[in-house]
């Protein structure tokens, strides 16, 4: 999951969650970049975890990308697009495209989950045909 907030508490629902069925393992604590989902998958990820929940964070553009290349994500959540890292990407144009990137690594027969409260998000969940689902308190139409 990435998301220019939100991430970690998003995390923490999603592992509590699956852990009720699935054997679960997810990063800990703010371990969002690729040394620390690096040292996460290499000591503590194993063949009997049936999920692995990765909280992915950017400061730059292609840092999403990057972090794709190491897990492979079949699932993916946008929590939102804001203006967080404004001063290293640029732009939203970049910061949304930089977070988008989780949703384009997706394989064709993955999910992706956005939030609808979060009007980019709500917009870039129109944009790739896979199956979508979009979470929140408005009301409005995919």
């Amino acid at each position: 999951m990435t998301g220019s907030y939100g991430k970690t508490s998003t995390k923490y629902f999603i592992k509590t969650i699956l852990s009720e069925k699935y054997n679960t393992l997810m990063t800990p604590e703010s371990y969002n970049t690729p040394m620390g989902i690096t040292k996460v998958v290499r000591e503590q990820l194993r063949d009997e975890h049936e999920i692995f929940v990765c909280e992915m964070g950017a400061r730059y553009v292609g840092d999403i990308k990057e972090l794709c290349d190491i897990v492979y994500p079949k699932m993916g959540v946008l929590t939102a697009v804001g203006l967080q890292h404004l001063e290293t990407m640029g732009s939203q144009e970049n910061i949304k495209k930089t977070k988008y990137a989780l949703i384009e690594s997706l394989p064709d027969d993955g999910v992706a989950f956005f939030n609808g409260d979060n009007d980019i998000c709500f917009e870039l969940s129109k944009r790739r045909n896979i199956e979508t689902y979009v979470y929140g308190t408005n009301k409005k139409k995919a």
